[in-house]
């Protein structure tokens, strides 16, 4: 499913500093092969060789097929330069991904456990379980917006879905719903996730189990006091013992589906 990255920027203009790319250094660089008495072979452009392939034995005087480690009976060293590149950013706070939950079949005045995180229909949410955060704010960037973050659910009323279209707007739908029973659908995660949770070194997170009624005021699932890099949750795999469904006994025999709100806010 597609996700739309959720940002908080402390500052634009921090951020647009944050966003600039390393550009290529100017010198050339090229492999090398030298033999047992230190003297060398050959030296090689590897640079511009089709997926950037060598032959493990080099033809005499190809000056395209690799350095030298060993020619016949004669060996040495060959030795080529590559590089690792990152792109470090600073000054943002990021929902980075949210679930999806997928409680297969049930009935009426039953509560059902997690299956799995199959996505049903196009929104952010992802069908690995993950929920991840990434806070890169300095400790003046947490002074100025707030240290730590919340981050918050909504369960919308759980309206009459098609499971097989991508074109099923849960939003919308929630938005008309008149049935006050389907409100009573309640999505509860046990104490057992905190056992598993551990946040990214340095941070204090809460999270907080117990139930989350459909249409109701949205409640805090995430406190964190203090935060810093990345946090990863898992609300599936092993989770998914700890993750359950009550299904009101006035549903129907079809499929249901909500749509799920997470807002992070800096501060706490």
């Amino acid at each position: 499913m597609k996700m739309n990255k959720k940002t908080l920027v402390s500052s634009l203009a921090v951020l647009a500093a944050a966003a600039g790319t390393l550009a290529p250094a100017a010198a050339t660089f090229a492999a090398t092969g030298a033999k047992a008495d230190g003297t060398a072979w050959n030296t090689i452009d590897l640079s511009d060789r089709p997926n950037g392939t060598v032959a493990a034995y080099p033809s005499t005087g190809d000056a395209k097929m690799g350095a030298v480690a060993s020619s016949g009976e004669d060996k040495g060293t060959a030795t080529a330069n590559s590089e690792a590149y990152v792109n470090v950013k600073s000054g943002i706070l990021t929902l980075d991904a949210v679930p999806d939950f997928d409680f297969g079949d049930g009935v009426a005045g039953s509560t059902v456990g997690l299956v799995d995180n199959k996505s049903v229909i196009n929104n952010d949410g992802n069908a690995r379980g993950l929920l991840q955060i990434t806070d890169a704010r300095t400790t003046a960037q947490q002074t100025a917006t707030g240290a730590g973050y919340q981050l918050k659910l909504s369960v919308n009323p759980f309206e009459d879905g098609n499971s097989n279209s991508d074109a099923y707007n849960a939003s919308a739908a929630n938005a008309a719903s008149t049935d006050a029973w389907k409100k009573n659908f309640d999505l509860s995660f046990d104490d057992g996730i905190n056992s598993t949770f551990t946040p990214a070194p340095g941070n204090s997170v809460t999270l907080n189990s117990g139930k989350y009624q459909s249409n109701a005021a949205a409640k805090t699932f995430l406190d964190a006091t203090t935060s810093k890099g990345r946090t990863k949750i898992s609300l599936g795999g092993a989770n998914e013992q700890f993750i359950h469904l009550d299904i009101p006994e006035q549903a129907q025999a079809k499929t249901y589906v909500s749509a799920l709100t997470w807002t992070l806010t800096p501060g706490h």
